[in-house]
């Protein structure tokens, strides 16, 4: 697995968030040497940085589409339109949920 550049993670699927998280796990639990592990544990903290700036962008679009789908009248709301707004904000908020996880994930890994 070749590794992102630090600009790169916001461009990364979850998926391929995770797969990162979980390769950085198991290479974290391989290496011995102190230098090794210190410089995993920057490069966790730094993914950890991406993902909470990652969610919250999330959040921040997912709330404008919230405020956006409460505006609109009932009727709109029940049409195509209103109901794929609101299956975006639920897949919104699991994907926050996901990078939460990974966030967790990662600290625990560092023994935080």
């Amino acid at each position: 697995m070749s590794y992102p550049l630090h600009g790169d993670i916001a461009d990364m699927t979850i998926d391929e968030l995770l797969a990162l998280r979980d390769n950085w796990i198991d290479r974290a639990e391989e290496v011995t040497t102190p230098s090794v592990v210190n410089f995993c544990r920057t490069r966790i903290e730094d993914i950890n940085y991406e993902l909470e700036l990652i969610a919250s962008q999330i959040d921040e679009i997912m709330n404008e589409e919230q405020d956006a789908f409460d505006n609109m009248p009932e009727g709109p709301q029940q049409c195509d339109r209103g109901q794929a707004m609101e299956a975006g904000i639920g897949e919104s908020q699991d994907a926050i949920d996901s990078l939460s996880s990974a966030f967790q994930n990662l600290e625990s890994a560092q023994g935080e």
